[in-house]
């Protein structure tokens, strides 16, 4: 049986390790269910994260269906780099 996901805040835990020649910042996205386009979740960030909370979903907001959820590094006000990963809600 799948977990009612409530209220529940859950971490997006990942590694976004960069240098500035590399981009500016990474930005995490969404794809799917009520988000017909890529959505920016939280905040850009501007700091190294190796194996550790880089974004928080606030799972109660999300309707049934499938989603991608993408960490996007980001140089000129594009996306240069990204790595996406698929889930569904029941």
């Amino acid at each position: 049986m799948a977990e009612h996901l409530g209220n529940r805040a859950i971490p997006i835990v990942g590694t976004a390790q960069y240098d500035s020649s590399q981009g500016e910042f990474y930005h995490m996205y969404i794809r799917g269910g009520q988000f017909a386009d890529w959505t920016p979740l939280g905040k850009s960030q501007r700091r190294t994260v190796i194996n550790g909370e880089l974004e928080i979903l606030h799972a109660n907001s999300l309707r049934s269906g499938n989603y991608v959820l993408r960490l996007g590094l980001v140089r000129g006000g594009a996306i240069v780099q990204a790595t996406d990963v698929v889930f569904s809600v029941p």
